[in-house]
């Protein structure tokens, strides 16, 4: 009798265990986290070699503090970038964070990334909702980053153009912006990855986005749950032109991101910046 308590008693820790264990992890270690993922990219020979570093979704707020931002900083000046890109998506909800935000201390971080070539960004939805808006642009521009917003600019020492769009669910972009005839090799910054079916490029290029977190806890049958609008189809990873069923030569890097929102949890899904050598 007191081995059989004694079996059910260790079960019943392990039952209870495990899932308080997995609670844990998702709740404090993996939001903790930050990987480097790496890509190599081949653009036609008129690209110069360059290293790009890209960022996205880092929702600074009370879920994810901006205190993160430092050790960001670090990351990305540890791998020597030529170009830095942000994907969208900085603030969380600026109504409902806001006395946990310092947007000078905010900028001050974006201003310690070092890129021979350039600092770009892109709008995303929370960039928009929330009231960020009034902000997100001023914390950018103080950082030192361009804002893109249905524009580009030609590096033309790498033989490069970076193109970003405005955000495709509370931003506006007409529909011809999509079509880049320019025959130049394109880096195309677009935060909800689904609208890359929109987007051609006569030069070929590499679409990056963000926006689906990779749905950020990833669990049988519910993470599909999580995909937000325009980031239901592509939602994690690298997707070649035959993936994407493309006739260009367009690539699409969907990041599952920094930072969390809605819930604070990640679960198979560690924050990233992604390093992406085009050569």
């Amino acid at each position: 009798m007191f081995r059989f308590l004694k079996k059910l008693m260790i079960i019943l820790l392990i039952l209870i265990g495990i899932p308080c264990a997995l609670w844990a992890y998702s709740r404090y270690i993996e939001p903790s986290l930050l990987t480097v993922h790496r890509e190599s990219i081949t653009a036609p020979d008129s690209v110069a070699a360059t290293r790009v570093v890209y960022f996205s979704d880092t929702h600074f707020g009370t879920l994810y503090s901006q205190e993160n931002l430092a050790r960001i900083v670090d990351q990305i000046n540890a791998q020597s970038p030529d170009v830095v890109v942000f994907g969208g998506d900085f603030i969380d909800n600026y109504t409902r964070d806001s006395y946990a935000l310092d947007s000078d201390a905010l900028s001050a971080e974006l201003a310690r990334i070092q890129a021979t070539d350039g600092k770009y960004a892109v709008w995303g939805n929370h960039d928009y909702g929330g009231g960020a808006e009034w902000i997100y642009p001023d914390i950018m521009a103080a950082g030192g980053f361009t804002l893109l917003e249905n524009t580009s600019e030609f590096l033309s020492q790498r033989g490069l153009r970076i193109v970003g769009y405005d955000d495709a669910l509370l931003g506006h972009t007409d529909s011809g912006d999509y079509s880049l005839d320019n025959g130049d090799y394109n880096l195309i910054l677009i935060h909800e990855p689904d609208m890359a079916d929109a987007i051609t490029a006569t030069g070929g290029g590499l679409i990056l986005s963000g926006h689906s977190h990779g749905g950020q806890v990833r669990l049988p049958f519910l993470t599909r749950l999580m995909y937000p609008e325009e980031g239901k189809k592509y939602t994690k990873g690298l997707y070649t032109s035959s993936d994407l069923g493309r006739s260009d030569a367009v690539q699409l890097y969907v990041s599952q991101g920094i930072g969390v929102t809605m819930v604070p949890y990640r679960f198979l899904n560690v924050p990233e910046i992604v390093v992406v050598d085009i050569n």
